[in-house]
């Protein structure tokens, strides 16, 4: 049975074919233990501890799967981090490969690198498509003063935004935080859903998402403007 509704699956089937240009690919970094047999549908609650991860594993990669399928310009490459090689890639990729799922985004317009821990669920599922196509396109949102300033920026600026799918809120937070990364390579956007991270979510006390950490030196709560968003990024990175 298929995650994604037939008319969820028959506006992407549209919508890819009208704006993809080019491609792009989802790193799914996991473990093969985790993909034995097919999700069939949403569950109503989740496990604990590892049976939780292995759930989340498997219904992001098939919902990665069924999405990728609708356009030729689009793929998922499954890493696996039991391999040698797929561990390794984890590390290049600063990827920590103890939390899982994780994708990140790969492609010819991504400058710097935009990763998302967790299911793409809720309002980040309508982020992903966003972000999706942006890529595909080069389409960047950003103004042109926000673009020459990304332009100087010399120090690495790690973005993570914790978010929730309910919170409608986030995706401006994360388009951000995707488009900046689009722009440099000294940026890195991780996106994690703080529902299935809750030690991280403690460790950074996060009460209310949209929550930003930038270098763990910066850090504010809620979607604030493009330029504020930036002075913070340069405060961090500075």
């Amino acid at each position: 049975m298929a995650l994604l509704g037939d008319e969820d699956r028959e506006i992407l089937l549209e919508r890819f074919g009208e704006e993809l240009d080019t491609p792009v690919e989802l790193l799914f970094f996991s473990r093969q233990e985790y993909h034995q047999t097919e999700v069939v549908e949403f569950p109503d609650e989740m496990g604990e501890d590892q049976d939780l991860t292995a759930q989340a594993c498997a219904i992001s990669y098939q919902l990665y799967r069924e999405i990728t399928a609708l356009s030729p310009k689009l793929s998922v490459i499954f890493v696996d981090l039991d391999s040698p090689e797929g561990f390794q890639k984890a590390l290049d990729l600063a990827i920590d490969p103890l939390r899982l799922p994780v994708m990140a985004f790969k492609a010819g317009n991504l400058a710097g690198k935009s990763q998302f821990y967790g299911i793409p669920a809720g309002y980040e599922f309508a982020t992903l498509v966003e972000n999706i196509s942006d890529l595909s396109r080069n389409r960047s949102h950003l103004k042109d003063t926000t673009l020459a300033a990304l332009a100087e920026l010399s120090a690495p600026a790690l973005i993570k935004i914790f978010v929730t799918p309910t919170c409608g809120f986030c995706p401006s937070a994360v388009r951000m935080a995707h488009q900046m990364a689009m722009a440099t390579p000294h940026v890195t956007a991780e996106i994690i859903e703080a529902n299935e991270f809750q030690d991280l979510t403690e460790q950074y006390n996060v009460y209310g998402v949209p929550k930003t950490i930038i270098n763990d030196r910066v850090e504010f709560e809620g979607a604030v403007p493009e330029k504020v968003f930036l002075e913070k990024v340069l405060a961090a990175a500075g």
